[in-house]
Formats: structure tokens, sequence, C-alpha cells
């Protein structure tokens, strides 16, 4: 299990600083993937906090606050994304990251749990 705590940490991060990147990008140099934006807001923010599950020990204070601040995360991006040009802010879009921050955090620290055992 020690051999991928590593890169799990790496990816979090790096996915973490992905998102942010993104979800700043003008509007027209973005590119899309065809899904629906909720489904992208979901995958994004389920792998990243899958990864931050996977990576850290888990513990219920500790996980709560990670899937916590990647919601932070959701709604501070949904905000600043207004002052990106072409871009608005979407109530939708935060609660499908949040979603899959909730989601994406359980079955990463869900993963973890079974895989230590």
């Amino acid at each position: 299990m020690n051999g991928i705590l590593k890169p799990a940490r790496l990816a979090a991060y790096g996915c973490v600083a992905l998102i942010i990147v993104l979800s700043l990008l003008p509007a027209n140099d973005m590119a899309r993937t065809g899904a629906p934006k909720a489904v992208e807001h979901f995958v994004a923010y389920f792998f990243t906090a899958g990864a931050f599950g996977l990576a850290f020990k888990y513990q219920l204070k500790h996980t709560a606050l990670m899937m916590l601040g990647l919601c932070a995360l959701a709604a501070a991006m949904e905000i600043a994304q207004q002052f990106s040009p072409g871009r608005g802010t979407r109530m939708s879009d935060f609660l499908a990251s949040s979603a899959g921050a909730v989601v994406g955090m359980a079955c990463g620290a869900l993963l973890r749990r079974v895989a230590t055992k």
C-alpha cells in the first residue's frame, strides 16, 4: 500500500491544480468533452476526492475536512468564474462538483480501507 501513497498524493494535488486552472480559463479557451457540464464537474471532483481518500489514512475528522475543503473549492471556483471572460456561476455546477467530492471521498476512503486490510 505504501507504494501507492506518494503517487496518490501527487495525483490529488495535481487534480486540485488542474481544477483551478480549468475553472479559471476564459470560455473561448476551454475544450469540452461533449458530456453534460454536470457530468464533467462530478467526474473531476470524484477523481480528485477519490485520490485524497486513497492517499490519506481514514480518520472521520480528517476525511470530512478534506471533503468539505473540496466543496469549498467548488464554491470558490464558481464564484471566481464570474471574473473569467465568458464564464458564469451556476448553482447546478457547484452541486454536481460537491456531489462528486462526497461520493469520491467515500469511494477513495473505502478503497484505502479495503486495500490496507
